[in-house]
């Protein structure tokens, strides 16, 4: 044996000997990955025990961080690349999360007929809380790579013509399009938006955005000032580099306010910014704000929160509108990410179905439309999940209204789906109602129309 196959074979071994020889001794190194680790799984004798244990020593090897992070140091130095499959490394220290790269490069992975659906599902939501008084806004956090495209690597290349949210910009224009306004501040702001680490924006993009959310809002004269923001070397740990690099802490420059001082308290004990649930109360403002919101409202938390009576955040999918009871707000906002777009074609927003809304232009009666019911009780409503057998029906369809034999009701036109783990999306549609039905008769629009049906579908 040669010496190179030598010191390859000692490699090996040592590198198979040093994480049992860790688990023997209880030795480990440092991880300060924000990612979730996998459950040690209960012992059973199936197929999955044996994956799921995979999953978790894969996880929870000893010295894992530290190998990961040599592996990931090594190949950053020599390719420039990155070799995690959630992290893209872009240019002069720039990192970005791999589920917006599909927004980036303009991929079909949802097209004009998804976003007339989300454009109907948002009609529907708006509709019901504005019918009880409140005010309503739609909130969308643009990707990192959509503000900041000059420090994408250049070996990904754009393959499309849009971003899949211009399609839903095209035909809801009014909504909270929050690229625009962090464009035109990335102009002439001090300091860049976006943590350079991070999927995130940092505090100063956040500010820049709370104050276009209380412009929309008519509210701009309730927008606080927290004097000028200034930079800190260090202090934040990016979530991408924690993935890259778990055993090193991340501490990249932070922005901060100087005049930011925390004038609420929470209602329950917060142990962080993604808590499922947040409420805040600050006796010394006016107004309740309702938010369903998604990690990029955690840095809004102390701005909303000092802006206002009483602010119940709301990490939780699907968007539970019986909060409107619980909660009396003044405002609703729904705040989501670009890239969490899909997910609006995901879960179907837990309300009370509204009568149907007046059908644009004539009706005409076709053939019985056929399929399956799925049916359960959630939060004391009957939930009906509608998949049709022509797939290519449903997903031509951009609104649906179901007859209970006495009224019309509006369905979103979402399948709520359960397991996407194939990125293999179904359509059909979908709703809330507060006593049990039996579903009659459909009318759906498609971009040929309005048609009405006989609707049979088994459960």
């Amino acid at each position: 044996m040669s010496r190179f196959a030598k010191t390859i074979t000692v490699l090996i071994l040592l590198s198979l000997a040093v994480p049992l020889a860790g688990l023997a001794f209880g030795l480990d190194s440092p991880n300060y990955s924000k990612e979730p680790l996998a459950p040690f799984p209960t012992f059973r004798l199936d197929s999955e025990y044996g994956p799921q244990f995979d999953r978790w020593w894969s996880d929870h090897f000893p010295f894992r961080s530290a190998i990961v992070t040599a592996y990931h140091k090594c190949l950053g130095a020599l390719t420039g690349v990155s070799g995690s499959d959630q992290v893209v490394k872009g240019r002069e220290g720039w990192y970005f999360f791999t589920p917006t790269i599909r927004d980036y490069v303009r991929s079909d992975y949802l097209d004009t007929r998804d976003a007339a659906k989300i454009a109907r599902s948002w009609e529907i939501q708006r509709r019901y809380v504005e019918e009880s008084g409140r005010s309503f806004i739609i909130c969308v956090a643009p990707n990192k790579s959509t503000v900041y495209p000059e420090f994408m690597p250049s070996w990904i290349r754009i393959v499309g013509e849009k971003r899949p949210i211009e399609y839903l910009k095209a035909m809801v224009s009014d909504e909270c399009y929050l690229e625009d306004v962090l464009l035109q501040e990335k102009e002439t702001a001090p300091y860049h938006l976006y943590h350079r680490e991070d999927t995130h924006w940092n505090l100063l993009g956040s500010y820049v955005a709370y104050r276009e959310v209380l412009s929309r809002l008519f509210l701009s004269d309730r927008s606080l000032s927290f004097g000028e923001p200034r930079v800190e070397a260090e202090g934040w740990e990016g979530d991408l580099t924690n993935m890259l690099f778990p055993a090193l802490r991340s501490s990249g420059e932070d922005i901060v306010f100087s005049g930011n001082e925390k004038e609420y308290t929470a209602k329950r004990p917060m142990r962080s910014p993604e808590d499922p649930v947040i409420e805040t109360i600050n006796g010394t403002k006016e107004g309740t704000v309702l938010m369903f919101r998604d990690s990029f409202a955690n840095a809004w938390i102390d701005f909303f929160s000092n802006t206002f009576r009483t602010v119940h955040y709301s990490h939780v999918e699907p968007y539970r509108y019986d909060l409107l009871e619980e909660v009396d707000p003044d405002y609703v906002i729904l705040e989501f990410a670009e890239r969490n777009l899909d997910r609006m074609l995901l879960t179907t927003p837990e309300l009370d179905a509204p009568q149907a809304f007046e059908i644009d232009g004539a009706l005409r009666q076709v053939g019985a439309v056929g399929g399956e019911i799925e049916y359960e009780k959630r939060h004391h409503r009957h939930f009906y999940n509608f998949l049709p057998h022509d797939r290519q029906w449903a997903k031509e369809l951009d609104a649906v209204q179901l007859f209970d034999g006495q009224s019309w009701y509006e369905a979103f036109p979402i399948y709520e789906q359960k397991d996407v783990s194939d990125n293999h999306r179904l359509y059909g549609f979908s709703l809330y109602t507060s006593k049990a039905s039996d579903w009659s008769r459909i009318r759906y629009r498609t971009t040929e129309g309005w048609y009405e049906a006989v609707l049979d579908f088994v459960q």
